[in-house]
C-alpha cells in the first residue's frame, strides 16, 4: 500500500499500482493520513470470539423421526435455550460433541426459544449419537472488534 501527502501519483505510478493491485490514499490533512492508517492497522487484526453462556437442557428421551433425525426430548434446567445457539454435548462430564442446533421445537411448532422450566425437542446438527442423560449447554460466541 502507498500512503502519499499532498501529491498525486505522476507519469505510469498510477498505472502500475492499478495493474499490480497496490492501493494508493493520497491525502491534504495529516490527519487523515493517521486516521486511514489506524483503520488499515486494525483491519489487519483478528477479532476475538468469545463464548457466553446462555442455559443447559438435560436429554430425558430420543425420537427418531425419518427425514429429521433423532430429536432429543429435553427439559431446560438452567437459562434459555435459542434456536440460533451453538450447543456443547456433555455426557459424563466430558464434552463428546460441539455443533449447532438445526431445529428447536415445542409440541409440533417451532419456537425461537425455550426458557428454563420448559421441555422441547433439539434436533443437533449431524450428531445423532445424543443419548438419554446427556447435558446440552447452550452458548453463543459473540465477536470482540479488535482496537489499537
Amino acid at each position: 500500500m502507498i500512503i502519499g501527502f499532498n501529491t498525486k501519483p505522476v507519469g505510469k505510478a498510477g498505472q502500475i499500482a492499478d495493474a499490480e493491485k497496490v492501493p494508493v490514499y493520497t491525502f491534504n490533512v495529516i490527519y487523515n493520513a493517521l486516521d486511514k492508517t489506524r483503520e488499515l492497522m486494525v483491519g489487519l487484526l483478528e477479532p476475538e470470539y468469545r463464548e457466553r453462556d446462555q442455559g443447559e437442557a438435560e436429554v430425558r428421551a430420543l425420537f427418531p423421526i425419518p427425514k429429521v433425525g433423532v430429536v432429543a426430548g429435553c427439559r431446560v434446567m438452567r437459562g434459555l435455550i435459542q434456536r440460533t445457539s451453538h450447543v456443547r454435548v456433555v455426557r459424563g462430564g466430558t464434552v463428546i460433541h460441539k455443533g449447532r442446533i438445526s431445529s428447536l421445537r415445542v409440541i409440533k411448532e417451532d419456537v425461537k426459544e425455550v426458557r428454563e422450566g420448559f421441555e422441547c425437542g433439539i434436533v443437533i446438527d449431524s450428531f445423532p449419537e445424543v443419548e438419554p442423560g446427556d447435558i446440552l449447554q447452550a452458548f453463543e460466541i459473540e465477536t470482540i472488534a479488535p482496537t489499537l
